[in-house]
């Protein structure tokens, strides 16, 4: 048995869409009482400036009768019920942001095996479809997807298979569009609009009803900034001369999630040079939203001071000279560095001897720093 739900007015007769039927046209009444009353239901009456909802179980195709009881006169309205069942495509709400991607999924909501399908596509303005990379759902397993514009952001898809497959009944996702929603449409509610529905059946009959829901799209506004979170200190003091790695920081957004590859760093730190060096970190979102800028500082420093030499039997000479300078020890030198007077490094090697001489004749007149086997300090003249 099937239900069906009777909305009576004395002007106006109408159907519920649980089920549909058929023969009912609208109608004006003399102010009287109108009989309701279908096959196998109880008789219910309804007065003048009046309204009922009349509930009736029924057979498809079993017919009932509406009757104006009007004592001037007597009009019957014959009813005959078609059931019918509710297959249909919609799109699944979603909130999307501006000057992104995203994918919209169509559904497919059908209560009959589906062999094929077609249908056109409105997209608005402000949305611009990738045709080249929609993707098939396992649901179209075996079935093939082709889609050609009409212009004007108007889109037909045909949906078929030349197996014996078809769609079983069921309410899933079928086609993943890849849209772009641009930057100079309004933060708002749209839609997708279907028109020209076929849903072909097993029998090859169009059994495409109305949609019983319609699916947004909500462009919503994003203004929060992302957040960057420093990994490792603030401040941060080497020796000149070593070899800085930094440690960098992340970023997350409230939206776009982990963006810390999106990062832009600017380290300018030259660990040859004593100094105070900035590092800085900066991000913005896909909504160019941009988080607050995060710094390090980097100081460079130089422990060189003159102190007594702890290298027995060191010799340096001539010193100061005008060529060079010859170094001889009673332990094996294993790093020179030479460094100059606002710490610069001008070269470093690692001899493993006792003996080396450095050329100083390309040099500057002034002062140099020695650096011995890392802690060993020594003053140069060049002149």
């Amino acid at each position: 048995m099937n239900k069906t739900i009777l909305f009576l007015l004395f002007t106006q007769i109408s159907l519920a869409q649980i089920f549909s039927a058929t023969s009912l046209n609208r109608r004006n009444f003399d102010p009287a009482e109108l009989a309701v009353k279908f096959k196998n239901s109880v008789k219910d009456n309804v007065y003048y400036a009046k309204s009922k909802k009349v509930e009736s179980y029924f057979n498809m195709g079993q017919l009932g009768e509406i009757k104006d009881n009007s004592t001037e006169k007597q009009q019957n309205i014959n009813i005959v019920s078609n059931v019918f069942t509710s297959n249909y495509l919609t799109i699944s709400d979603i909130n999307v942001l501006k000057n992104t991607s995203s994918k919209i999924a169509i559904n497919l909501a059908n209560n009959e095996n589906i062999r094929g399908l077609q249908f056109d596509l409105n997209i608005p303005e402000g949305f611009t479809f990738d045709i080249e990379n929609v993707v098939e759902t396992s649901t179209l397993n075996n079935f093939t997807t082709s889609i050609s514009s009409l212009g004007n952001n108007h889109y037909r898809f045909i949906i078929y298979t030349i197996s014996n497959e078809y769609i079983v009944s069921g309410d899933s996702t079928i086609l993943r569009l890849p849209i772009f929603i641009e930057n100079t449409i309004d933060a708002g509610q749209y839609t997708f609009e279907f028109s020209n529905v076929v849903l072909s059946s097993e029998a090859n009959q169009n059994i495409s009803s109305e949609a019983q829901k319609i699916g947004y799209i909500n462009v919503i506004e994003d203004t929060i900034a992302p957040v960057i979170t420093l990994l490792g200190d603030a401040s941060v003091t080497i020796q000149v001369g070593s070899t800085y790695n930094d440690t960098g920081a992340t970023a997350s957004d409230n939206y776009d999630g982990d963006i810390t590859e999106s990062i832009v760093t600017v380290n300018n730190v030259d660990t040859d040079t004593v100094g105070t060096y900035t590092i800085t970190y900066n991000v913005k979102d896909t909504s160019s939203n941009s988080a607050e800028e995060v710094t390090r500082t980097v100081n460079v420093a130089s422990s060189l001071s003159i102190e007594d030499d702890p290298i027995n039997d060191l010799n340096i000479s001539p010193n100061p000279t005008q060529n060079y300078w010859k170094i001889s020890s009673s332990v094996n030198l294993e790093s020179i560095e030479l460094f100059d007077v606002v710490g610069r490094k001008i070269f470093s090697v690692t001899p493993s001897s006792k003996n080396f001489k450095i050329n100083g004749s390309s040099l500057s007149n002034g002062v140099y720093f020695l650096i011995l086997n890392k802690k060993n300090r020594r003053r140069l003249i060049k002149n």
